[in-house]
């Protein structure tokens, strides 16, 4: 009964015992409901993940720079007009406009993801997303990388296409083979 409103407070699983499943259904059901390819990129800290996307979305929109920076997966889908949406643990969704987004989703502005943010969702009109492909920004993985890593790991096995970014300047390392692997693993191509 509580399959297509995960926002109730009491679902049928709390009622079974079967809470331990609820971020796993409600990442299934959100597959279904949309018909959206999400395509999500991987990669060290500071391999470019962000610069990226803003290109592909010709905006200067996600928070980039040297140190880890992103501390929250972020989708980037379309919308008419531009605005984000933030879901929290511990309270009520919240939209918000695009210039706030680094309030969210920086290491700086929200260190070890103290506001409790879940997901993401910023909407563009951006002409590569209007055919209902979503690109997600996810925190860098690697020794330099603080809670937003725990996040990425987490979502890897979420997305239609994992991109993983590798410095032309450097080898892999074990954690760039370990996500290949580990998207691999979930059958996702990489």
């Amino acid at each position: 009964r509580c399959l297509s409103d995960w926002s109730s407070d009491v679902c049928s699983s709390d009622l079974h015992g079967l809470v331990e499943f609820r971020p796993a259904l409600a990442t299934i059901i959100d597959r279904l409901e949309t018909n959206a390819l999400e395509i999500a990129v991987f990669g060290r800290v500071s391999s470019g993940k962000s610069s990226l996307l803003n290109h592909i979305v010709w905006q200067d929109l996600l928070p980039v720079g040297v140190n880890p920076i992103t501390a929250v997966p972020t989708r980037l889908a379309y919308g008419p007009e531009p605005r984000a949406t933030a879901w929290f643990a511990d309270r009520k969704p919240e939209q918000f406009a695009v210039e706030r987004l680094a309030e969210f989703v920086t290491e700086q502005q929200n260190p070890a993801n103290l506001q409790h943010v879940t997901r993401i969702v910023v909407e563009l009109p951006a002409e590569r997303l209007r055919e209902g492909v979503v690109y997600v920004d996810t925190p860098g993985l690697g020794s330099l990388a603080t809670s937003g890593a725990a996040e990425t790991k987490a979502y890897l096995p979420r997305c239609d296409l994992g991109v993983v970014l590798i410095d032309a300047g450097s080898t892999l390392t074990q954690d760039d083979l370990s996500t290949v692997w580990t998207l691999y693993e979930a059958g996702i191509p990489a």
